[in-house]
């Protein structure tokens, strides 16, 4: 399958497309939710891994987790997140001489329900 070179990261004359072709991925997540009455938690961390770490399929491991408290029906929240690529095929010439990633991020946010949680017996918390 040739995949077609991305022209804002494709210098002219670089490459027009590159082959992927009997390269074998793998991919493992693992992930929950942790609900309670007022304090609730999404943990999540996942991985993907090719044979040589090239050919449109990097090496990279990533998660986030999320921790979130109740007021009523608002639902403050931040997460964290952090990705690591030691092998970026898209980043630089051709194949596999990549860029490696690597990235952190956290994020604040507000949830409004506009329905009651399951587990909400009607208290102040909910």
């Amino acid at each position: 399958m040739c995949l077609p070179c991305v022209p804002a990261i494709c210098r002219p004359g670089e490459c027009t497309s590159f082959q992927v072709s009997y390269e074998k991925a793998t991919f493992t997540s693992i992930g929950g939710t942790l609900d309670g009455k007022v304090w609730c938690s999404i943990p999540n961390t996942s991985s993907a891994r090719s044979r040589h770490g090239q050919h449109g399929v990097p090496n990279q491991k990533g998660a986030y987790a999320t921790i979130g408290y109740r007021f009523g029906k608002f639902l403050p929240h931040i997460t964290y997140a952090t990705l690591d690529d030691n092998d970026n095929p898209l980043g630089g010439p051709a194949v596999g001489n990549g860029i490696p990633l690597k990235q952190t991020s956290a994020t604040l946010g507000l949830r409004y329900e506009l329905v009651p949680a399951p587990h909400s017996d009607g208290g102040p918390t909910g």
